[in-house]
Protein backbone atom coordinates (compact mmCIF):
# COMPACT_ATOMS: atom_id res chain seq x y z
CA UNK A 1 0.00 0.00 0.00
CA UNK A 2 2.63 2.62 1.07
CA UNK A 3 6.28 2.66 -0.07
CA UNK A 4 7.05 5.13 3.26
CA UNK A 5 4.80 3.82 6.15
CA UNK A 6 4.49 -0.28 7.12
CA UNK A 7 1.08 -1.68 8.21
CA UNK A 8 1.37 -1.04 11.72
CA UNK A 9 1.96 3.10 10.71
CA UNK A 10 -1.05 2.85 8.47
CA UNK A 11 -3.19 1.28 10.89
CA UNK A 12 -2.43 3.92 13.23
CA UNK A 13 -3.52 6.67 10.63
CA UNK A 14 -6.55 5.19 9.89
CA UNK A 15 -7.78 5.17 13.42
CA UNK A 16 -6.62 8.53 13.95
CA UNK A 17 -8.39 9.54 11.06
CA UNK A 18 -11.23 8.04 12.41
CA UNK A 19 -11.05 9.88 15.21
CA UNK A 20 -10.59 12.72 13.53
CA UNK A 21 -13.31 12.31 10.57
CA UNK A 22 -15.85 9.69 12.15
CA UNK A 23 -18.85 8.95 9.94
CA UNK A 24 -21.84 10.61 9.79
CA UNK A 25 -24.96 11.00 8.00
CA UNK A 26 -23.64 11.98 4.50
CA UNK A 27 -20.10 11.72 5.43
CA UNK A 28 -17.95 8.77 5.45
CA UNK A 29 -15.66 7.89 8.57
CA UNK A 30 -11.46 8.38 7.33
CA UNK A 31 -10.91 4.55 7.13
CA UNK A 32 -14.00 3.53 4.73
CA UNK A 33 -12.50 6.53 2.29
CA UNK A 34 -9.50 4.50 2.00
CA UNK A 35 -7.51 8.03 1.39
CA UNK A 36 -4.43 6.74 3.18
CA UNK A 37 -4.03 5.15 0.01
CA UNK A 38 -2.45 8.05 -1.33
CA UNK A 39 -0.64 9.44 1.77
CA UNK A 40 3.07 8.79 -0.21
CA UNK A 41 1.59 11.74 -1.98
CA UNK A 42 2.10 13.82 0.99
CA UNK A 43 5.14 12.15 2.90
CA UNK A 44 7.26 12.22 -0.06
CA UNK A 45 7.35 16.19 0.23
CA UNK A 46 8.44 16.09 4.02
CA UNK A 47 11.98 17.28 5.22
CA UNK A 48 13.65 13.69 5.91
CA UNK A 49 13.67 14.48 9.88
CA UNK A 50 10.53 15.31 9.93
CA UNK A 51 9.31 12.33 8.12
CA UNK A 52 11.46 10.00 10.31
CA UNK A 53 9.94 11.75 13.31
CA UNK A 54 5.77 10.88 12.27
CA UNK A 55 6.79 7.65 11.72
CA UNK A 56 8.23 6.90 15.27
CA UNK A 57 4.92 9.11 15.96
CA UNK A 58 2.60 6.65 13.65
CA UNK A 59 4.87 3.56 15.30
CA UNK A 60 3.93 3.94 18.57
CA UNK A 61 0.68 5.51 18.21
CA UNK A 62 -0.13 2.25 16.82
CA UNK A 63 0.54 0.10 19.26
CA UNK A 64 -2.45 2.05 21.18
CA UNK A 65 -5.89 1.31 21.10
CA UNK A 66 -8.79 3.92 19.23
CA UNK A 67 -9.81 5.21 22.96
CA UNK A 68 -6.29 5.97 24.16
CA UNK A 69 -5.98 7.71 20.54
CA UNK A 70 -9.62 9.66 21.09
CA UNK A 71 -8.21 10.77 24.33
CA UNK A 72 -4.75 11.91 23.52
CA UNK A 73 -6.46 13.77 20.69
CA UNK A 74 -9.11 15.44 22.90
CA UNK A 75 -6.20 16.36 25.22
CA UNK A 76 -3.93 17.95 22.56
CA UNK A 77 -7.46 19.87 21.14
CA UNK A 78 -7.66 21.26 24.75
CA UNK A 79 -4.12 22.08 25.38
CA UNK A 80 -3.11 23.47 22.09
CA UNK A 81 -2.89 27.37 23.39
CA UNK A 82 -0.50 25.99 26.27
CA UNK A 83 2.18 28.51 26.79
CA UNK A 84 5.81 27.20 26.85
CA UNK A 85 7.96 24.43 25.11
CA UNK A 86 4.99 22.15 25.86
CA UNK A 87 2.42 24.02 24.45
CA UNK A 88 4.71 24.35 21.33
CA UNK A 89 5.30 20.79 20.92
CA UNK A 90 1.55 19.78 21.52
CA UNK A 91 0.77 22.89 18.80
CA UNK A 92 3.52 20.80 16.15
CA UNK A 93 1.57 17.43 16.57
CA UNK A 94 -1.86 19.03 16.42
CA UNK A 95 -0.81 20.66 13.57
CA UNK A 96 1.10 17.48 11.94
CA UNK A 97 -1.62 15.28 12.48
CA UNK A 98 -4.40 17.34 11.33
CA UNK A 99 -2.81 18.58 8.10
CA UNK A 100 -2.06 14.73 7.52
CA UNK A 101 -5.54 13.88 8.11
CA UNK A 102 -7.55 16.58 6.84
CA UNK A 103 -5.32 16.59 3.51
CA UNK A 104 -5.83 13.12 2.52
CA UNK A 105 -10.00 12.95 3.60
CA UNK A 106 -10.55 16.65 1.55
CA UNK A 107 -8.52 15.47 -1.52
CA UNK A 108 -11.13 14.02 -3.30
CA UNK A 109 -8.94 10.96 -3.32
CA UNK A 110 -10.30 7.41 -2.50
CA UNK A 111 -8.65 4.28 -2.45
CA UNK A 112 -8.92 1.90 -4.85
CA UNK A 113 -11.40 -0.78 -2.69
CA UNK A 114 -13.70 1.94 -1.29
CA UNK A 115 -17.06 1.46 -1.16
CA UNK A 116 -17.80 5.29 -0.61
CA UNK A 117 -20.09 6.43 -3.71
CA UNK A 118 -19.44 10.24 -2.79
CA UNK A 119 -16.30 12.04 -1.40
CA UNK A 120 -16.00 14.48 1.35
CA UNK A 121 -15.86 17.00 -1.22
CA UNK A 122 -18.68 15.34 -3.17
CA UNK A 123 -20.69 15.86 -0.22
CA UNK A 124 -20.41 19.45 0.17
CA UNK A 125 -19.74 19.99 -3.58
CA UNK A 126 -16.63 21.75 -3.71
CA UNK A 127 -13.84 20.40 -5.54
CA UNK A 128 -10.30 21.27 -5.93
CA UNK A 129 -7.03 19.24 -7.57
CA UNK A 130 -3.65 18.34 -5.96
CA UNK A 131 -1.17 19.36 -8.90
CA UNK A 132 1.88 16.95 -8.74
Amino acid sequence: MSRILNGLQISALNRLGDVMCPANEEFPSFSNLGAVEHVDLLLEEIPPSDLADLKLLLLLLGFMPSFVLRAMMNFIEAKADMNGEVGTLIRMVRFGLRGIIFSLYYSGLKGAKSQVTQTPVDVVGYHVQMNR
